[in-house]
């Protein structure tokens, strides 16, 4: 089952920031994936003054008008891309702001996230030619080193500023998660790890979710 993730894409051209419903009401919003990136967005032309994408996400892809008096718009939603980034403690930033936003962000019911690095080391056999004292070579003289072979990116959620917190996710809400970090990466093998908490929260078992996914050099 899709989640569905149109109130998040009412608030972002919606006049009113706090209350999105004001003056969308009658606007049509709907998902054309389930990786929240392309949505179609129907209104009536005399309603047109909402379309100010300038400080949102959203870019307007096509724009027309299936009928008289009726506009649709498809925009396709920017997110963090692993293959684009140049600042990689921005683009962990970005990740965990994309995942906070599209949840909710804050409070105990709607999570924020966090998202950290950690680099793959591994042993490996060099060799490097080695000259006597006239600069002449003698032979190939072998070293093991330590090298960076890869590394392991986990979404931590949810947080409670640098400290965990847990929630119940779904196993919608989990698989697009995964999903959205493959999308992200541009590659598969995304795997979620569930840490439970030592007590029950209101009688129910709540935990702590790592989503992690690696890329190797």
């Amino acid at each position: 089952m899709a989640l569905d993730f149109t109130y998040n894409i009412r608030k972002r051209i919606s006049p009113i920031a706090n209350d999105p419903e004001v003056g969308t009401r009658g606007i049509e919003i709907h998902a054309l994936d389930n990786l929240d990136e392309h949505y179609l967005i129907r209104t009536k032309d005399s309603d047109g003054m909402w379309m100010n994408f300038l400080k949102s996400p959203l870019w307007v892809e096509h724009l027309y008008s299936p009928e008289k008096g009726v506009i649709e718009v498809t925009v396709r939603k920017n997110y963090p891309k692993y293959h684009d980034c140049e600042d990689e403690e921005q683009f962990l930033k970005d990740v965990a702001a994309y995942f906070t936003d599209l949840f909710g962000g804050g409070g105990i019911f709607t999570p924020s996230f966090r998202m950290r690095v950690e680099p793959v080391m591994d042993e490996v056999t060099t060799a490097i030619m080695k000259h006597n004292d006239e600069g002449d070579e003698i032979g190939w003289e072998e070293h093991d080193v330590n090298v960076c072979v890869g590394a392991v990116y986990t979404l931590y959620g949810p947080t409670d500023g640098d400290a965990l917190a847990y929630s119940i996710f779904d196993e919608d809400r989990k698989a697009f998660i995964l999903r959205k970090l493959e999308a992200i990466f541009d590659k598969k093998g995304a795997y979620c790890h569930e840490i439970p908490c030592k007590e029950l929260f209101l009688g129910e078992q709540h935990f702590h979710y790592e989503f992690t996914i690696s890329d190797y050099f």
